[in-house]
């Protein structure tokens, strides 16, 4: 029964031991190695979704921004709830997307294309009024 008092300590001593070795070890291997980690560039805003409509091949695979296209001419409209972007692809002139927010993400309603139809419904005036400004409306039946 003597015995037991000391085991106890031989024990918490041993718990202790490996607790500081731990320690010693995190601190020794952060200091030779350094904090290196892979961090990612900041996803622009919109590339997840337009990714997701322009797809290359048959394989249906999803375009990576940095690669594959890039945006330009973004136009936020109606109170930030809609957007036109247009995007362009190596070896193309690119076409337009309108997106619209529905809750906290924007949804592809058109495109891709370069050319979208004149009667366009539920769409806000000044949605429309801006893709007819840029040439974007067909005008005629063409």
């Amino acid at each position: 029964m003597n015995n037991q008092p000391t085991h106890i300590k031989k024990y918490v001593g041993l718990g202790l031991v490996l607790v500081v070795v731990l320690i010693a070890g995190i601190v020794v291997r952060s200091s030779v190695i350094g904090n290196k980690y892979v961090q990612l560039n900041k996803a622009q805003p919109l590339y997840g979704q337009i990714s997701q409509v322009l797809l290359t091949g048959t394989g249906g695979n999803k375009v990576l921004s940095a690669n594959d296209y890039k945006l330009s001419g973004v136009k936020y409209l109606d109170n930030q709830a809609w957007v036109v972007a247009h995007f362009t692809q190596p070896g193309s002139q690119g076409g337009y997307v309108l997106l619209n927010k529905v809750g906290q993400f924007y949804q592809v309603v058109l495109g891709p294309g370069t050319l979208f139809p004149a009667n366009l419904t539920g769409i806000p005036s000044d949605v429309t009024q801006y893709l007819s400004n840029n040439g974007l409306l067909e005008v005629n039946g063409t």
